[in-house]
């Protein structure tokens, strides 16, 4: 097999993969939508203007995802690093898939700009997704970092058979998968205690108080990843020897 099939076969795998992801992004919206509904409404937002906030939340959660996706590797590795941080934060390689969900979000916003109309203020969508983006990447460093310390209770292994065959799955970290779960629902806790003013004013676009809790967030979750880290996030650190 040529250098060249081979780099056509991965990229065929990649598109495919990521019109996988889209689906999945589009349809988990609308289970989650409905999951709204069933729960007695969603207090006032309408469904495109539901839309537009699961639809910032994946793609800022997809942005992020695109480097994050490098410390879930680090977990993965966990129980090999005997409760040493170390790694290479130059070796941090993109998840081009990640983007598929950051489209599927731009799509829900596309639905919710067409419905209320964008301003001025829509603008302070670029400087929010980006705290965004540095709080849920700094969330996940948060939690490889525990994933190291404490392996025996954040890391399972899956050992499954089927059909006669069995398969071992990568290690699984609880907290991660709590995390990745939890954004994807997010928008439902959210509905539910704030009004479509966070959003909407009518125009799509941030209020003052959202871009405060952005940036509120972003802060504590940087503060925890240097804690946590001590600044090896950003040196090349010796490779573990096994």
């Amino acid at each position: 097999m040529t250098a060249a099939t081979r780099e056509g076969r991965r990229g065929k795998s990649l598109w495919r993969l990521s019109l996988a992801t889209y689906c999945l992004s589009l349809f988990n919206f609308g289970a989650v939508y409905l999951c709204a509904l069933s729960l007695g409404g969603t207090d006032g937002w309408t469904a495109s203007q539901f839309a537009g906030l699961y639809g910032w939340v994946d793609m800022s959660t997809g942005l992020g995802n695109v480097y994050a996706w490098n410390f879930w590797q680090i977990s993965q590795k966990a129980e090999r690093m005997h409760g040493r941080a170390r790694f290479d934060a130059t070796t941090f390689r993109p998840k081009w898939e990640s983007f598929a969900r950051a489209f599927a979000g731009l799509t829900l916003m596309a639905w919710a700009v067409y419905a209320a109309g964008i301003g001025a203020a829509t603008l302070w969508f670029l400087p929010d997704t980006l705290l965004l983006i540095v709080a849920l990447f700094c969330l996940s460093g948060i939690l490889a970092r525990m994933s190291i310390a404490w392996p025996d209770i954040d890391i399972i292994h899956l050992h499954i058979r089927w059909l006669g065959k069995e398969f071992d799955l990568p290690p699984l970290s609880i907290a991660t998968s709590f995390l990745q779960l939890w954004l994807t629902v997010a928008a439902l806790p959210i509905v539910a205690a704030v009004s479509r003013d966070v959003l909407y004013r009518p125009e799509i676009a941030p209020s003052t108080a959202a871009g405060i809790l952005c940036a509120t967030v972003a802060l504590v979750a940087f503060a925890g990843f240097m804690a946590c880290w001590r600044g090896e996030a950003i040196r090349n650190v010796e490779q573990v020897v096994e």
